[in-house]
């Protein structure tokens, strides 16, 4: 009996002894695992935040397919938006190639007269507005592109006095410049008024919401109206899409 109840005893201490061990051993199995799982998270987010830096510091352009646009507008040619196409692709492939080149170049060598970085910077705006504003005025052509909102209307009546001024200062404006003509609500009074931009940047005032885009460069009239630009612009004017400068308006 006494040897039966050592041996009970025995038994027992040693079972409690690999209890103890079970515990420690899961202890330590869920430490590990616990610290593998905040690395791993550790990682996932670091990823994470270089990836979307990444994105932010090189974002690719696309370029947007308006092929729809070919064999559907009067009087401006398939050959006329094809070569125009073209033109802008190139503006978003310089735009991709300066965003790629900017956060590699010495910023130390910046300087006023000339640097790479400097001129990178200096000539940024010319392919991203190049890009965008071709964008817009692609969006704001079609042949069949309904009618002028009663609310646009009324807008433009009291910013213009009739829909009639408001055509020939867009068309005057379109005869001042060589670049672009943008009718824009301005958004500290409300008021529309047609702003005349050379090349792609020079000369939009501040605070402004474009709702229609006319290109005045050459090459948007150049092979169907050679130099004949009024007639360009009575063409563009007939194709304008009012559904999409309509949405512009109230947005």
């Amino acid at each position: 009996m006494v040897m039966v109840r050592i041996m009970d005893r025995v038994e027992a201490y040693h079972v409690q002894g690999f209890c103890h061990y079970l515990d420690d051993y899961w202890c330590c199995a869920s430490y590990l695992l616990f610290q593998a799982l905040l690395r791993g998270l550790a990682l996932f987010v670091m990823l994470g935040v270089r990836f979307c830096i990444l994105k932010y510091s090189i974002m690719v352009h696309q370029v947007k397919d308006f092929t729809h646009l070919l064999g559907n507008l009067e009087g401006i040619s398939d050959a006329q938006l094809q070569a125009h196409f073209g033109l802008y692709e190139g503006y978003v492939k310089k735009l991709n190639e300066i965003e790629e080149k900017l956060p590699k170049t010495d910023k130390a060598l910046a300087n006023y007269s000339f640097g790479e970085f400097s001129e990178l910077k200096r000539r940024y705006v010319v392919p991203y507005n190049g890009t965008y504003l071709h964008q817009t005025y692609f969006e704001n052509l079609a042949r069949d592109g309904g009618e002028m909102s009663d609310e646009l209307s009324k807008a433009i009546i009291a910013s213009f006095g009739s829909i009639e001024t408001y055509f020939a200062d867009l068309k005057a404006s379109g005869s001042s410049v060589l670049g672009w003509v943008l009718t824009c609500k301005n958004r500290r009074d409300g008021r529309l008024q047609n702003h005349i931009v050379f090349e792609h940047h020079v000369g939009l005032p501040v605070d402004q919401e474009i709702i229609l885009a006319l290109d005045c460069w050459e090459h948007a009239f150049f092979i169907d109206y050679g130099t004949k630009k009024p007639q360009y612009m009575e063409a563009f004017i007939k194709n304008v899409n009012w559904k999409e400068v309509n949405e512009r308006f109230v947005r």
